[in-house]
Protein backbone atom coordinates (compact mmCIF):
# COMPACT_ATOMS: atom_id res chain seq x y z
CA UNK A 1 0.00 0.00 0.00
CA UNK A 2 1.31 3.29 -1.36
CA UNK A 3 1.17 6.58 1.32
CA UNK A 4 -0.16 9.80 0.07
CA UNK A 5 2.26 12.64 0.39
CA UNK A 6 0.52 14.29 3.44
CA UNK A 7 0.32 10.88 5.22
CA UNK A 8 4.71 10.64 4.68
CA UNK A 9 4.88 14.10 5.84
CA UNK A 10 2.88 13.44 9.29
CA UNK A 11 4.97 10.72 9.79
CA UNK A 12 8.33 11.98 9.11
CA UNK A 13 6.97 15.14 11.54
CA UNK A 14 6.38 12.60 14.25
CA UNK A 15 9.49 10.85 13.42
CA UNK A 16 11.55 14.24 13.90
CA UNK A 17 9.35 14.70 17.32
CA UNK A 18 10.56 11.68 18.69
CA UNK A 19 14.43 11.82 17.23
CA UNK A 20 14.22 15.91 19.58
CA UNK A 21 12.80 14.24 22.42
CA UNK A 22 15.30 11.06 23.08
CA UNK A 23 17.72 13.87 22.16
CA UNK A 24 16.87 16.25 24.76
CA UNK A 25 17.03 12.63 27.10
CA UNK A 26 20.34 12.07 26.00
CA UNK A 27 21.42 15.93 27.09
CA UNK A 28 20.00 15.35 30.16
CA UNK A 29 21.29 12.34 31.06
CA UNK A 30 24.87 13.97 30.78
CA UNK A 31 24.15 16.48 32.65
CA UNK A 32 22.77 14.08 35.19
CA UNK A 33 25.34 11.28 34.87
CA UNK A 34 22.43 9.24 35.14
CA UNK A 35 23.25 7.26 31.65
CA UNK A 36 26.84 6.98 32.05
CA UNK A 37 27.07 3.37 31.26
CA UNK A 38 24.55 3.92 28.38
CA UNK A 39 25.91 6.63 26.91
CA UNK A 40 27.88 4.47 23.94
CA UNK A 41 24.20 2.67 23.06
CA UNK A 42 22.25 5.68 23.51
CA UNK A 43 24.73 7.77 20.93
CA UNK A 44 24.69 4.81 18.71
CA UNK A 45 20.84 4.94 18.72
CA UNK A 46 20.12 8.42 18.20
CA UNK A 47 22.83 8.91 15.16
CA UNK A 48 21.03 5.36 13.44
CA UNK A 49 17.78 6.99 14.30
CA UNK A 50 18.86 10.76 12.88
CA UNK A 51 20.51 9.09 9.65
CA UNK A 52 17.32 7.17 8.58
CA UNK A 53 15.40 10.05 9.39
CA UNK A 54 17.82 12.25 6.92
CA UNK A 55 17.38 10.07 4.42
CA UNK A 56 13.45 9.86 4.60
CA UNK A 57 13.47 13.71 4.72
CA UNK A 58 15.76 13.78 1.93
CA UNK A 59 14.00 10.98 -0.17
CA UNK A 60 10.81 13.12 0.61
CA UNK A 61 12.42 16.16 -0.64
CA UNK A 62 11.28 18.10 2.47
CA UNK A 63 14.78 19.48 2.93
CA UNK A 64 17.91 19.96 0.50
CA UNK A 65 20.98 18.45 2.98
CA UNK A 66 21.51 16.34 5.95
CA UNK A 67 22.74 19.80 7.40
CA UNK A 68 19.68 22.08 6.97
CA UNK A 69 17.67 18.68 8.79
CA UNK A 70 20.32 19.07 11.42
CA UNK A 71 19.92 22.95 11.63
CA UNK A 72 15.81 22.68 11.73
CA UNK A 73 15.95 20.29 14.03
CA UNK A 74 17.88 21.46 16.58
CA UNK A 75 20.43 24.33 15.71
CA UNK A 76 23.24 25.17 13.93
CA UNK A 77 25.82 24.38 16.61
CA UNK A 78 24.74 20.83 16.27
CA UNK A 79 25.90 19.35 13.05
CA UNK A 80 28.69 16.48 14.67
CA UNK A 81 26.28 14.13 16.92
Amino acid sequence: MVMSRAKEKKKVIECTALLEVIFKIYLKSLEDNTLLNCNAIFHHNISHLKNSLVKTLLTLQIVSSPKQLVSVMFCDSIVSF
